[in-house]
């Protein structure tokens, strides 16, 4: 084997390895940016869902006050009613 063919021999396994170290850095870097969007997007889901449910109960509390206030008025105008048509 001559020195020009041991060169492009050597040449030829280096750029192997080296198409093969870029191969496998680029699976790694494509996997990592996918857990940390991945993880990412579930934090703020975690975050979006948390407001939600705090804003369900918000809403779930309002409309309790809003019916308690509506079955008193009810109850007071029913109350007026009869005592108007007592006094008839």
């Amino acid at each position: 084997m001559t020195i020009f063919e041991s060169i492009v021999l050597s040449g030829g396994v280096i750029s192997g390895l080296i198409a093969v170290a870029v191969f496998l850095s680029k699976n790694l870097i494509v996997t990592r940016l996918q857990a940390a969007v991945r993880n990412e997007f579930a934090e703020k889901l975690a975050g979006v869902q948390s407001e939600l449910r705090q804003t369900e109960t918000e809403l779930s509390d309002l409309r309790g006050g809003v019916l308690s206030a509506m079955t008193s008025r009810q109850i007071a105008m029913n109350s007026r009613r009869i005592q108007a048509v007592d006094e008839l």
